[in-house]
């Protein structure tokens, strides 16, 4: 079906596990007023969360992508998204970077995202996953209500996750001293790249 102006198209979107309904078209008013609730991130925008969080669409992808994604998804540490051939459609949200650049959030609230990452990270660790891409870029913030003390802390590009021990295919610029394109994963791939986002974070920029 055709997006038109105030025609609307459901999905429905895996939340660890409960389902959220996408409206993919609404009208134009309501998009514009939607609009400011969320950070753009890198895809085409297919619709809105009915949150008001922008989807995002990412094509193209190939199987090892989806199983990256699917990997971060069963550690629960990955944005909400759903799976549509070879096509994948991510909520959206406030990537780290625009909350640290916008000054969202004052120390409290960049203690309690801190928290977050590390929990984030833990979960990794445990589930001997490798994310190989972590930056301020990657990690997406979202609040339920208003109480900025409980933030909900989740990555995104998840499609070079892989488990430690498998060859890491891809290095995040402007981290330094990480391995390479072909070196095997371990528990201190991502190291680096968290402890860039907690410096970031302790920082405030």
């Amino acid at each position: 079906m055709p997006f038109g102006l105030f025609s609307f198209h459901v999905l429905s979107l895996r939340s660890f596990g409960t389902t959220k309904t996408l409206k993919t078209s609404m009208s134009k008013k309501w998009q514009q007023e939607k609009a400011s609730t969320a950070t753009s991130m890198t895809g085409a925008v297919v619709g809105y969360w009915e949150d008001g969080h922008k989807t995002y669409k990412k094509s193209g992808l190939q199987a090892r992508h989806l199983q990256g994604w699917q990997r971060c998804q069963d550690l629960g540490v990955a944005a909400s998204y759903n799976v549509s051939g070879n096509n994948l459609l991510v909520r959206g949200g406030h990537t780290l970077q625009a909350v640290l650049e916008k000054s969202m959030v004052g120390e409290a609230g960049r203690k309690a995202i801190a928290n977050g990452v590390r929990g984030v990270q833990q979960s990794l660790a445990r589930g001997q996953i490798a994310h190989c891409d972590i930056k301020l870029k990657n990690v997406i913030v979202n609040w339920g209500s208003s109480d900025l003390s409980d933030p909900v802390v989740k990555l995104i590009d998840c499609d070079d996750a892989v488990a430690f021990g498998m060859p890491r295919t891809v290095v995040t610029p402007g981290v330094n001293g990480q391995p390479g394109d072909g070196q095997a994963t371990s528990a201190s791939t991502d190291v680096q790249g968290f402890n860039w986002i907690l410096t970031a974070l302790n920082e405030g920029h």
